[in-house]
């Protein structure tokens, strides 16, 4: 797969699909995603947003990419310790910078830049442990420079690295465009605890819509309290107030009632949860989930 991109990256045929997200949001499907690596070994696998809820306009796909390139690497070259990851702005130079540190093996000053080269990894003992295809960090440098960033290295010998991804907060140029149409875009409203499945429904979703983001049940209905969704997509199992929950506090209040829902659930999809729901639901197996099914079914539901 690293291959490929690269592949397209040179021939100018990997596109850039700029939305709207928090950081926050992103290091929990991160989380979700990488927290296995970690769990086998002395290493602590850390994420810091930052101080306050950086939110980003780029594409967050390829942002996920490097930062996951750096991770597994991070976990694979620290047999103990700490790799931590965190988030920083800049506000004089709308800048925000990632940064993947940890306490493993390090990297000697002549190899800084050698590890860039494509099919290279540099000898040693734990490097003939975990076999790579050497291309992770060359596609990571070539995704940074599509989001007009940048990445830096920092390491010592014995004393573990930093790896940094600098990129602006919102993208300009190739997509102010698309950025400004997406602000006057139907607001879709995904409510559901689960960080990793609201990343992947973000994803599908894309840039043709606001997405916002809830993690439970009361905070989807303060959500709307304050702006009416256009259409609202409702997991149904979750801690204090479910999709159950939701959905009678929806008929209770008449701003809110009308708002189409579409059920997003793992549940097994029988009559009894059918009559659990009002008539007409529609509903979105997260067993089955594919993008040409969601696409559809968001454009029949909101007229489109």
């Amino acid at each position: 797969n690293d291959l490929l991109d690269l592949a397209k990256v040179e021939a100018g045929k990997l596109e850039v699909k700029a939305v709207e997200f928090t950081v926050s949001d992103l290091f929990g499907a991160l989380r979700g995603a990488l927290k296995p690596l970690s769990s086998s070994a002395p290493v602590e696998l850390v994420f810091r947003p930052g101080p306050r809820a950086l939110r980003l306009y780029t594409d967050e796909a390829k942002v996920a990419q490097v930062l996951r390139n750096f991770i597994s690497n991070a976990l694979k070259f620290t047999e103990r310790g700490t790799v931590e990851v965190s988030a920083a702005y800049d506000d004089a130079n709308d800048l925000v910078r990632f940064e993947v540190r940890d306490s493993g093996i390090g990297i000697a000053p002549a190899d800084q830049e050698r590890i860039f080269d494509e099919f290279t990894q540099i000898e040693g003992q734990l490097q003939r442990k975990h076999r790579g295809t050497g291309l992770g960090l060359p596609l990571s440098r070539k995704l940074a420079e599509l989001l007009d960033g940048s990445i830096e290295v920092q390491s010592q010998l014995g004393h573990g690295s930093t790896f940094a991804l600098v990129i602006p907060a919102r993208l300009g140029g190739r997509v102010a465009e698309q950025f400004a149409s997406a602000v006057h875009a139907k607001r879709i409203l995904i409510v559901d605890d689960d960080e990793t499945s609201r990343y992947v429904l973000r994803q599908i979703i894309g840039s043709g819509y606001q997405v916002l983001e809830a993690g439970g049940g009361g905070e989807g209905l303060q959500a709307m309290a304050q702006a009416v969704p256009d259409l609202l997509i409702l997991d149904l199992q979750m801690p204090e107030m479910d999709g159950f929950g939701v959905l009678r506090q929806l008929q209770l209040q008449p701003q809110l009632a009308k708002v189409p829902v579409i059920v997003s659930t793992s549940m097994p999809l029988n009559s009894e949860l059918l009559e659990r729901l009002p008539n007409g639901s529609r509903i979105l197996s997260k067993s089955t989930l594919s993008r040409d099914g969601v696409l559809a079914l968001l454009r029949e539901v909101l007229g489109e």
